[in-house]
């Protein structure tokens, strides 16, 4: 792989997407690479929910994947873990919950009121609030702090000393929220840890458990297959800040962008897509659409909601329309379909990403959208 080739490219995209910062770094067997844009290497980011395979390390080690954990019936450690639960993604601002040492424990306490979107195991649906709950689990049972078992299972055999739940510069972040997403760190630490997660010490969480838009997921980690190789990694986003780690256990390649200042996944993405040419000889490509008439895509039709966010869904074309209202903004998709259920998004900063229509128990779709379970509304 030719350094100058990745940093020249590494500083056009981050010029064509208007990045504040940019760091990179690649590994293979005999050689790593690395791009700086706007930053030095020190230079820390908020990798955001990269967080969650260092969570899911803890909670295995501490609990481990088949213990129930009683606050949501039915549901084991390894259900929070792989996103299985059932149950939402989110609760509010979880900042509420005080910056004390108890933070934690009082939101995973206040989660037990939740109800189930749908039963344990059934349908794979994003739940961060299913990392604090098994953090606070974990933290119970190990009789520590979530943050000292992070550091004493996770950072320090891993020697990422560059890593902790500090903030950069500027901002904040919610105690009861780091461990879906809180970890702020290096890009040569981020570099390690990819390595890890391609290695032995991570090898549990690569077990392919449950299917989900554009590929799979394990225990904290996501998997797709590009060309030939499985590549198992994660992807992060928070308040501008973007990352995306991957390995390759197969190929020996390591591979992590992370980026400030950035409104889209595009940038890390695209370098991240490049750099797996460059190693492994493939390249994601977007799922082949297919023609799907009007009755067929007219069943999805109508309007679905979770805790945070509204869609419509309508005939549009060739494909179907969403108008998305989240957070108080609202915006339109447009997407054409790449099976009789799925579908994926054409045009617009949303560009090539894939969402579907699982069929519930009850009989009826839902739609999952940006990797969380909405449930259709009545009328």
């Amino acid at each position: 792989m030719n350094k100058q080739a990745f940093s020249a490219l590494a500083r056009s995209i981050a010029a064509e997407h208007g990045v504040e910062s940019l760091a990179a770094m690649v590994s293979t067997e005999t050689r790593t690479v690395r791009a700086l844009v706007g930053c030095k290497p020190p230079e820390r980011f908020h990798v955001a929910s990269i967080t969650k395979p260092v969570t899911a390390a803890v909670a295995l080690d501490v609990i481990g994947p088949d213990l129930a954990i009683g606050a949501w019936p039915g549901v084991t450690c390894g259900d929070l873990l792989g996103h299985m639960s059932g149950y939402q993604c989110e609760y509010g601002d979880l900042a509420r919950f005080g910056d004390g040492a108890d933070a934690l424990q009082r939101a995973s306490r206040s989660l037990q009121s939740l109800e189930p979107l749908v039963a344990p195991r059934t349908v794979w649906s994003y739940s961060n609030a299913g990392y604090w709950l098994a953090a606070a689990f974990a933290a119970a049972v190990g009789d520590a702090p979530y943050e000292t078992l992070v550091e004493e299972r996770v950072l320090t055999p891993l020697g990422l000393t560059a890593t902790s739940f500090v903030p950069a510069k500027g901002e904040s972040y919610p105690r009861a929220r780091r461990a879906s997403g809180g970890l702020v760190s290096t890009v040569a630490d981020m570099l390690t840890l990819a390595q890890a997660v391609g290695g032995d010490v991570f090898a549990r969480q690569r077990q392919h458990i449950a299917e989900r838009p554009g590929g799979g997921y394990g225990l904290g980690l996501a998997c797709e297959r590009v060309g030939d190789v499985e590549i198992w990694g994660h992807e992060g986003s928070w308040n501008g800040w973007r990352s995306t780690l991957l390995a390759v256990p197969s190929e020996s390649v390591a591979i992590v962008v992370l980026a400030k200042g950035a409104a889209t996944a595009k940038p890390v993405r695209e370098l991240a897509d490049y750099a797996l040419a460059m190693t492994v000889g493939a390249r994601r490509t977007a799922p082949t659409t297919i023609l799907l008439g009007e009755h067929e895509r007219g069943v999805f039709s109508g309007s679905y909601a979770n805790e945070s966010c509204v869609a419509t869904v309508a005939l549009a074309g060739a494909g179907i329309s969403l108008l998305v209202q989240e957070n108080g903004t609202a915006s339109t998709l447009l997407a054409e379909p790449t099976g009789l259920n799925t579908f994926v998004v054409r045009g617009g900063p949303e560009d090539g990403s894939q969402f579907d229509f699982p069929l519930l128990a009850s009989g009826s779709y839902a739609l999952r959208l940006h990797s969380r379970l909405l449930l259709r509304r009545a009328g």
